[in-house]
């Protein structure tokens, strides 16, 4: 509103409150205002919608990064240990006894190949780094330590017999009903109804 004072025009402002009346600043300094319970909570939800959305938004930082994190690892690891010597590998390894480094059990069709490579054909086979045998009884594995290396794994048989990969296969359908129409035909010579059936296919 505009008053008259002295012969010219002033403006007064006025403080207006919520239900539409006007205030003047003297009554708002004096006077103990006190605003309305929905304004006070819609302002409170506000700041903890805000607060959720920053947790949030840092949580989903926190899983990219990870996410890079892993993969950069993963990277790293896959092609810098292809690429190293074999000094360099043994440092992401289990130590090896330096009495030890270089040696190998095997045959001595093996020996035509590593012996010229430096390696040097032992018979014994707790000190050897490397442990090589036809099959997977010529090797050890349950005394093997965690420096030395061998060319076959525990029960490694489960894939490489085909027989026994059969069964695990049908076991593994009866289990869980999936099916395994990928396998070829197959039959095993070593079960009665098996190798009747196959004298049946050839006749």
């Amino acid at each position: 509103t505009k008053k008259r004072k002295n012969g010219k025009m002033m403006k007064r402002r006025n403080t207006h409150t919520l239900n539409g009346d006007s205030l003047h600043p003297e009554q708002t300094k004096d006077s103990n205002i006190t605003l309305p319970l929905s304004l006070s909570s819609a302002h409170s939800k506000n700041q903890d919608g805000s607060k959720v959305s920053r947790r949030i938004l840092f949580c989903v930082k926190v899983a990219i990064i990870f996410v890079l994190a892993v993969q950069t690892l993963a990277y790293f690891c896959e092609n810098r240990l292809t690429n190293l010597t074999r000094k360099q590998q043994r440092r992401w390894y289990t130590p090896v006894p330096k009495m030890s480094r270089g040696l190998f059990t095997g045959t001595k069709h093996l020996a035509r190949y590593l012996e010229p490579r430096n390696y040097v054909l032992t018979s014994n086979q707790t000190e050897a780094e490397y442990v090589w045998g036809h099959a997977h009884w010529h090797v050890h594995l349950d005394t093997l330590k965690p420096w030395q290396r061998a060319n076959h794994l525990p029960r490694e048989n489960l894939l490489s017999d085909k027989g026994i990969f059969l069964e695990n296969m049908i076991e593994h359908k009866a289990r869980t009903g999936e099916s395994v129409d990928f396998l070829p035909e197959t039959y095993r010579l070593y079960d009665k109804k098996d190798k009747r059936r196959f004298l049946d296919r050839l006749a």
